[in-house]
């Protein structure tokens, strides 16, 4: 039978890694019952093909790292956004790179299954004896200028200098 079938991985120029398949079944050379069972193979390797593209999509999903926007301006339309991973129960302060948001957050993107707590001080230090030092917020879109803190409901609009987030 006249059949050359591959299916691997390649990495291209991006890093990234995709799925290659190369399927030639020159049925023209073949008897009929044995045109039938290339059509068949190329059949099952188009399935299996699917499936591991299907698995790798996953896997790579499965893979992308957690991430919190802060804007010192609006989420949507994105005015003053930057994209932060979440590294989990580790304190993110806004010096270096992230000076420009401290004490001018105004609007987060907390991910999915995390609770992340915004704090006035560097550090992550809860420094207030009233609680109205520390947000803490679940997955979705916050306005910091109404938000749920230790003590209630409260203004935390320009106020962060440093967070943490864990899983829930």
């Amino acid at each position: 039978m006249a059949t050359n079938a591959s299916v691997g991985y390649v990495h291209d120029l991006s890093g990234d890694l995709r799925l290659d398949r190369r399927l030639v079944v020159n049925v023209s050379v073949l008897s009929e019952g044995y045109r039938l069972q290339a059509l068949h193979l190329q059949y099952v390797l188009q399935i299996i093909f699917t499936a591991l593209t299907l698995v790798a999509s996953a896997s790579a999903a499965a893979l992308a790292p957690a991430t919190i926007t802060a804007c010192s301006g609006s989420l949507n339309p994105a005015n003053g956004c930057v994209t932060i991973p979440v590294v989990s129960d580790t304190c993110t302060n806004f010096t270096g790179g992230l000076s420009f948001l401290n004490k001018e957050v105004s609007n987060v993107q907390v991910p999915g299954g995390f609770v992340c707590s915004f704090y006035e001080d560097f550090g992550c230090l809860n420094s207030g004896v009233n609680g109205h030092d520390v947000a803490v917020l679940t997955g979705g879109s916050w306005t910091m200028s109404r938000v749920q803190g230790i003590a209630g409901t409260q203004d935390f609009n320009d106020k962060t200098s440093s967070f943490s987030c864990s899983p829930v």
